[in-house]
């Protein structure tokens, strides 16, 4: 039987994820192909804001995000290419006292896991950010947390390992998937085939219908974060801005330009690969940035967009593997949380794939814990819209 790729892994999934987990693979010497029916980044990995949040993740996390910070500090060299990375912090504002003392406890508990966060009182603030209204409360900064600009990021990683020896091959639907003894074979839409001795799936929202096939159906939901770019303005603004309800997050770009988002999350339509951002939905972004930088009024919105990603019940993702089927890893579901640890999953995957396990603690992401007790601090009418179809 012949096959229009035979090889040792396939990554299904050209996203940040699946390119770094391809690059890592590179650079272990393993054969790899990368097969996704766009182009890399096309999905939410190159439409999002390029937050490299660190403060406010679930705590198991935490590990994970803290070594990917490391392996961020040294992406621009690794890949050779400019990805506009920035560590210039990030200000979670407290919306109430209540609000404060969540953030204060919030930041004792980081420290103890490495993560260096200070509580700022309002009088601080509005000392080190004079320009911002409704400060009163306080708020918590963490001077580790940095940007990317998140439309360079994946193709510089694809560049990156293709020179290394990976294959990309852009297009293919897959639509089955056979476990056999020598490995997986996939059949796309098209008829082409491919087989694989080992399998990683980070395809995205769609890696839940690759899980399934794999009889591993997990509850994944598609939606997506709305976000706006003004014109450029007078640069003001290093630091990443977080309402510590997230309703308001904002940054500046180098050029100048205000990155605005917010929750709750809207939704998409994942099987026509569409979407569409409400015009009212755009304004209320934009107007609650207003409330913290006033000193914006007047400025043009220039456009608003969203991308499709994929969300699971307790916004945790799944990575580990498979538990069903040897050589089959699951890297997908970050619930909008992914870019910042995208550097770490794929030295994660790598890790299990050649040295058959990994020191990072994942036991939280496995794949079958939707058949258990999930965490109970996630309040998911507080991160979507009404009329998002939660699975």
């Amino acid at each position: 039987m012949s096959f229009d790729v035979d090889t040792d892994v396939i990554v299904l999934g050209a996203g940040s994820v699946g390119c770094f987990t391809a690059l890592c693979l590179r650079e272990r010497g393993i054969a790899v192909t990368v097969l996704d029916q766009g182009r890399p980044g096309q999905q939410s990995s190159g439409v999002n804001m390029g937050s490299l949040r660190l403060q406010g993740r679930y705590l198991g996390q935490l590990p994970l995000a803290l070594r990917s910070q490391e392996l961020w500090e040294q992406a621009e060299e690794r890949l050779g290419a400019r990805l506009d990375y920035h560590r210039g912090g990030l200000l979670y504002v407290a919306t109430s006292d209540d609000e404060l003392q969540r953030l204060e406890k919030m930041a004792r508990t980081e420290a103890e896991l490495g993560l260096q966060t200070d509580i700022m009182d309002g009088a601080a603030m509005h000392a080190r950010w004079p320009w911002m209204a409704h400060w009163e409360h306080g708020g918590s900064w963490s001077p580790q947390s940095a940007t990317v600009n998140s439309r360079l990021v994946t193709p510089a990683l694809a560049r990156k390992a293709e020179a290394l020896g990976a294959e990309f091959v852009i297009g293919p639907e897959i639509v089955a998937l056979e476990p056999v003894d020598e490995g997986v074979i996939l059949t796309a839409r098209d008829g082409r085939r491919f087989r694989c001795r080992r399998l990683v799936n980070a395809a995205g929202f769609w890696a839940g219908r690759v899980a399934e096939m794999l009889g591993e159906p997990v509850p994944i939901f598609a939606a997506g974060p709305v976000q706006v770019v003004s014109e450029p303005v007078p640069h003001f603004l290093d630091a990443m801005i977080y309402t510590s309800d997230s309703k308001v997050i904002f940054r500046q770009t180098r050029r100048g330009n205000m990155l605005v988002a917010g929750h709750p999350r809207i939704p998409v339509d994942a099987v026509a690969r569409r979407s569409r951002v409400p015009a009212g939905k755009t304004l209320r972004n934009f107007r609650r940035m207003l409330r913290l930088a006033p000193h914006l009024e007047g400025t043009t919105i220039l456009r608003s967009w969203t991308g499709i990603e994929g969300y699971l019940p307790d916004m945790l993702p799944v990575l580990g593997e498979s538990r069903r089927h040897s050589g089959v890893i699951h890297a997908f579901g970050f619930s909008g949380h992914g870019l910042q640890i995208a550097t770490g999953v794929g030295e994660v995957v790598a890790d299990l794939l050649s040295e058959g396990g990994t020191q990072m603690p994942i036991a939280d992401f496995a794949v079958d814990r939707f058949s258990g007790k999930l965490r109970d601090d996630v309040d998911l009418r507080h991160e979507f819209e009404d009329d998002v179809k939660h699975a």
